[in-house]
């Protein structure tokens, strides 16, 4: 999950509102699971939002976002990497930004920490 807000926010959102981040972020797992456990529901939804009609279509995207999507949705260091690669052409201070500074998985860790997804695996 990435919610892209301007740093100062997102460190106040987080400090001021804890628990809202956690639910949050909780509930974005929560519906992961049910992705990957309800095909009939997520193909719904897929079909919906994205307009796909199309049977072989919905089920062939359907099986591409369950292998795209992680169980456990940390983000990559990589793929921050990659934007800041990208946002260095137009902003000089994302060549030297460490991704990590950009990166806050408290939240996910406090869920893997508690067996949070080996319980919702289930």
């Amino acid at each position: 999950m990435v919610l892209i807000l301007r740093r100062s926010s997102a460190q106040r959102l987080i400090s001021n509102r804890p628990d809202v981040v956690r639910r949050t972020v909780q509930s974005y797992v929560e519906g992961i699971q049910v992705m990957r456990t309800n095909s009939r529901l997520a193909k719904a939804a897929l079909g919906k939002y994205m307009r796909i009609s199309d049977d072989g279509e919905l089920e062939e995207t359907y099986q591409l976002l369950k292998k795209l999507v992680p169980i456990k949705p940390y983000p990559t260091m990589e793929g921050f990497r990659v934007v800041l690669d990208e946002l260095s052409e137009k902003i000089a201070a994302a060549k030297t930004a460490n991704p990590k500074d950009f990166a806050d998985t408290r939240f996910l860790e406090d869920l893997d920490r508690s067996g949070y997804f080996d319980q919702i695996s289930k």
